[in-house]
């Protein structure tokens, strides 16, 4: 073989192996993925807020609007939990499309059975609350049967905190939630944006989250719950925001823009107000494909549950990483 027929050969080895890696760098990287769809990613983080009203029987959004005067600024994201029969959107989310926010609505199938889900015996449902959130004409975002990889819910394979329903697999778990997804893609509501939703953890160890993942084409952000325990839970200890994200945050975000759908500090242990300034400080730094956190404001996670930690929420409201309105 001559000289130049082997450089030959070598340069179009070499281009092969350029082209391969291109292709796999546009697949991570494909910007119609890190979109959000009807919920664009932001450049910055949207900031948003789980404040339930403390009285029994009443639903409205004014603890949120009290913190949003508390703080001189609107959150971009206002989250509302339903149970499955119940309907949606209603009052709390049009007070949040009248002031600017964007909904998010976790949808918890408890004691349903996902095979039924599956194969459509809950379609007249499926397409009422699609056909409803389609006639609502403004972005939301649904959060469908949330932190499955846990052992506290209904829908997930390793529940143990009751009657577990009969076929409640991570498989027909996969199958529910693309059916679902499937029945309000025929119905329309491509207003609605996908989140999947998973808690920071698996419990137990090998109930897998990835077991649970529906697929690119049926998500449009990837959910991370995530809670720093402190002293607060049993077996849990003082923990940065960075150790709790990191391995979900590896796996999806090359994928989908992240969302930290519930997140939360106890006092007990450390120093809450550095925990929640270290958000600021680390998010954008070492976590860049997180477009938005969601605080869960309730008991030990209040970001009022003392001066220091509102001062601290006060400033990350303030930032301008955080300042992103719903686009």
């Amino acid at each position: 073989m001559t000289t130049t027929r082997r450089s030959r050969r070598l340069l179009v080895a070499a281009l092969a192996v350029v082209a391969a890696a291109l292709l796999v760098y546009l697949t991570l990287h494909d910007g119609s993925k890190q979109q959000g769809a009807a919920v664009p990613a932001p450049a910055g983080i949207y900031l948003g807020m789980y404040a339930p009203n403390t009285e029994p029987g009443r639903f409205d959004t004014a603890e949120v609007e009290a913190l949003e005067t508390r703080l001189g600024r609107t959150f971009a994201i206002d989250h509302h939990y339903y149970e499955w029969r119940d309907p949606f959107p209603g009052s709390l989310e049009q007070a949040d499309r009248d002031a600017g926010r964007i909904p998010m609505i976790s949808w918890q199938p408890t004691g349903i059975s996902l095979t039924d889900i599956a194969e459509g015996r809950y379609d007249d449902l499926l397409r009422a609350r699609a056909g409803a959130l389609k006639q609502f004409d403004r972005p939301v975002l649904l959060r469908l049967a949330h932190e499955p990889n846990g052992d506290w819910y209904t829908w997930s394979e390793r529940y143990d905190r009751g009657p577990a329903v009969a076929g409640n697999t991570a498989a027909m778990y996969v199958r529910a939630w693309r059916h679902a997804h499937d029945v309000f893609a025929q119905a329309g509501a491509d207003n609605v944006s996908w989140v999947w939703s998973v808690n920071f953890r698996d419990f137990p160890a090998d109930n897998g989250a990835d077991r649970y993942y529906p697929g690119d084409d049926a998500v449009d952000w990837v959910g991370i719950d995530a809670y720093n325990g402190g002293d607060a839970l049993p077996g849990t200890t003082w923990t940065g925001i960075g150790p709790l994200i990191a391995p979900l945050y590896a796996t999806y975000a090359p994928r989908k823009p992240i969302m930290l759908t519930e997140v939360g500090s106890a006092e007990a242990g450390g120093d809450k107000a550095a925990w929640v300034a270290g958000l600021a400080a680390e998010l954008p730094r070492r976590y860049p494909e997180v477009k938005a956190v969601v605080w869960f404001s309730k008991d030990e996670w209040k970001v009022d549950s003392s001066p220091a930690a509102l001062d601290a929420f006060s400033a990350l409201a303030g930032s301008k990483t955080f300042s992103p309105a719903p686009g």
